[in-house]
């Protein structure tokens, strides 16, 4: 499958939504995250980069209510930073949930990323880590 297949699939199964109008959403919250817009190619065709801005789409694609994040970031896509806070920030404005997992030091060490709750998992489990400001 294309990119834009993989994105669009899971909102097509399970949405009532017109096609064209949950594209046109999906094209412009591409945009927001770096793309010029859906990609229409296979997934070895993009970079590391793009292919991260893409699951950034699927993530966020169709409001959902709880966001699972697996490491974004990772360090090397430092311009996903800015979009992705604001894509969180819109969603919990609406009311959803979202649970980031990192091990980026640049997302881990900065005390002005929204968190409500910050965990580390060690040998026996998750255990908060306070806050530094």
């Amino acid at each position: 499958m294309d990119v834009a297949a993989n994105i669009l699939l899971p909102q097509l199964h399970h949405t009532r939504d017109d096609p064209s109008s949950l594209r046109e959403r999906t094209v412009a919250l591409s945009r927001a995250f770096g793309l010029p817009g859906l990609p229409l190619v296979r997934p070895s065709e993009l970079i590391a980069g793009d292919l991260a801005r893409a699951a950034c789409v699927r993530a966020f694609l169709g409001d959902p209510e709880l966001i699972l994040l697996d490491s974004p970031v990772q360090g090397r896509f430092i311009s996903l930073i800015v979009p992705l806070l604001n894509a969180l920030a819109a969603a919990r404005d609406r009311g959803a949930a979202a649970i980031w997992f990192t091990r980026s030091d640049v997302v881990w060490d900065d005390p002005s990323f929204p968190a409500t709750h910050r965990l580390r998992l060690g040998e026996r489990g998750l255990f908060p880590v306070a806050r530094t400001t």
